[in-house]
């Protein structure tokens, strides 16, 4: 077990400092720019140098004048020096206000007046009269923060960092540039803020905290540590005042309660910012999020004012933890006055800053699953020669008159026979229709040649078989009969009392993500022609 109290003895017996590591390592975060910090400060010493500076020349004038000045005759030398002294006097007197340099004159002169950007452009006209050898790290420090008085961020950090880079040997001043260039990402950090740019707002806050934090470490000095206190207060009130924090987790709801049990499967996936509302990802233009290997997610959401509505809109990748391909998401319909039966995303009304949870459920689609194979024999039997068959239609009887209409929902089978049609939750009658007008459904036995089905969430109706005989020459031949001769199974008096009675719609509750789903799926399907056949009735299929 970690001992806290032993580890902070040591660190201070050491003159060290102690972090706890935290749940998220932000204790080694805070280490590691510390580290950085004192090696950017070592790497400035290691490659700061003494050069010495030639001064001898002034020295050298002084002999000369002297030597001159031995040789004269004693008459000479009192008149000479009762001269040089009025000339001494006279120019001390007229340099007395000029003791400075012109431009830092005007340079303060600029400062009192509260022209902080005139300043600036003199304190730089002074650097560049300076000699190459030698450039004065205060200059470009007054220069460095009378740009951040006048509000020239740029030219202030340039300066500044030019005179954090000369001033090596000079801890006080590398403290003030270090302290400057923090409120210059401070200011930086408000007019990102003011613009709704939180991304940017974050990194200029990071760096003006580093900084402070820099200077702080140099010197101890009083402004960064009240700078740095301030800021921390600041970026908790102002940042998270404007941040609505939302988090989720998608998984598969096997029971359909809606809440998460522990025995119901993670799903891997994304979540998108559905910004035209279309259902569907747009890479380029709508943001988006990974979950990660449990489902989860997490993003922030920022707006000038709440509530605010946002959609939106996952889908599954490929690793999804699950072998079923029909998952589909049930997101809740949106409020009035919008269309509760049109359910393409997931709507969020944000109605203030702060954390928001947003579960994200999906299930099992409701599935009719079957096969239609080729009978070649007609004996209603599959046989195991007879393959599979794609040369028919299927689509699911909406009216109850057991014809394909134009407004129902058809597809074909695949190349084997094999069918699987997602459909919504209830009841449905699937039909067959074969390509082949000749052609003779053999299996179902029944007349209606039809199966109505009833199918939920996690379920699905199986061995929904059509056999479909391609022609009757075969029966024909085994019969010996005359296809004229035959009559038809039915009587007069059953083909009436059909035609009487009302055909009434199946019972069906539309859930609206699903019509969508068969809306797209129905666009996929090769279109039929515009005339359909009109069949005889026959009875109700059975409920399979």
């Amino acid at each position: 077990k970690m001992d806290k109290k032993a580890l902070q003895d040591i660190a201070e017996a050491t003159g060290g400092r102690y972090y706890p590591l935290g749940p998220t390592g932000e204790g080694l975060a805070r280490v590691l720019e510390e580290l950085q910090t004192i090696g950017q400060q070592k790497k400035r010493e290691q490659l700061s140098t003494e050069l010495p500076i030639d001064r001898y020349q002034p020295f050298v004038i002084i002999s000369l004048l002297l030597l001159l000045f031995e040789m004269l005759t004693s008459n000479g030398r009192k008149k000479i020096s009762g001269a040089a002294l009025a000339c001494v006097s006279f120019i001390a007197c007229l340099l007395a206000g000029c003791l400075k340099q012109d431009n830092i004159k005007r340079a303060e002169e600029a400062i009192a007046k509260g022209d902080s950007a005139a300043a600036a452009g003199f304190y730089l006209a002074e650097v560049e009269n300076s000699e190459d050898e030698f450039i004065d790290p205060k200059l470009l420090l007054n220069a460095g923060l009378a740009f951040l008085e006048a509000g020239s961020l740029d030219e202030a950090e340039r300066n500044l960092d030019q005179a954090l880079g000369l001033a090596i040997e000079d801890p006080t001043l590398q403290s003030v540039a270090l302290n400057g260039l923090g409120n210059v990402f401070y200011l930086r950090a408000n007019s990102f803020l003011d613009e709704k740019d939180v991304a940017n707002a974050r990194n200029a806050w990071n760096s003006a905290l580093e900084k402070y934090q820099a200077a702080s470490l140099l010197d101890g000095n009083p402004k960064a540590d009240e700078n740095l206190a301030s800021l921390r207060k600041q970026l908790e009130e102002r940042i998270q005042s404007m941040i609505c924090k939302m988090t989720g987790k998608i998984w598969r709801d096997l029971n359909g309660d809606g809440r998460i049990q522990k025995d119901e499967p993670e799903l891997q996936g994304v979540v998108y910012w559905d910004k035209n509302s279309d259902g569907e990802h747009n890479s380029s233009l709508e943001p988006m999020v990974k979950t990660d290997e449990n489902g989860l997610f997490t993003f922030e959401w920022i707006s000038a004012n709440y509530p605010v509505p946002i959609r939106l809109g996952t889908k599954l990748i490929e690793s999804n933890g699950s072998s079923i391909k029909n998952l589909v998401p049930l997101y809740p319909p949106p409020p009035p006055p919008e269309n509760p039966t049109l359910v393409r995303n997931y709507y969020v009304s944000i109605n203030e800053p702060g954390k928001l949870g947003i579960p994200i459920a999906y299930r099992a689609a409701p599935v009719l699953r079957g096969n239609v194979w080729l009978d070649v024999n007609g004996n209603a039997k599959r046989e195991r020669e007879e393959g599979g068959s794609a040369s028919a239609t299927l689509f699911l009887d909406g009216n109850g008159n057991f014809q394909m209409d134009e407004n129902e929902t058809s597809f074909k089978p695949e190349k084997d026979g094999n069918f699987e049609r997602m459909v919504s939750p209830g009841q449905h009658s699937l039909c067959i229709k074969p390509d082949n007008p000749d052609a003779n459904v053999t299996f179902p036995i029944e007349e209606k040649k039809a199966y109505l089905a009833w199918v939920d969430f996690e379920s699905a109706s199986e061995n929904l078989d059509f056999g479909i005989q391609e022609s009757q020459q075969s029966e024909q031949q085994e019969t010996g009969s005359d296809p004229e001769q035959q009559q038809p199974a039915d009587s007069e008096q059953e083909k009436n009392e059909e035609e009487n009675q009302p055909n009434e719609p199946l019972p069906q509750e539309v859930n609206a993500l699903y019509e969508r789903l068969l809306q797209e799926m129905e666009s996929k399907s090769e279109p039929l022609g515009q005339e359909v056949p009109v069949g005889q009735p026959t009875p109700i299929g059975r409920d399979y």
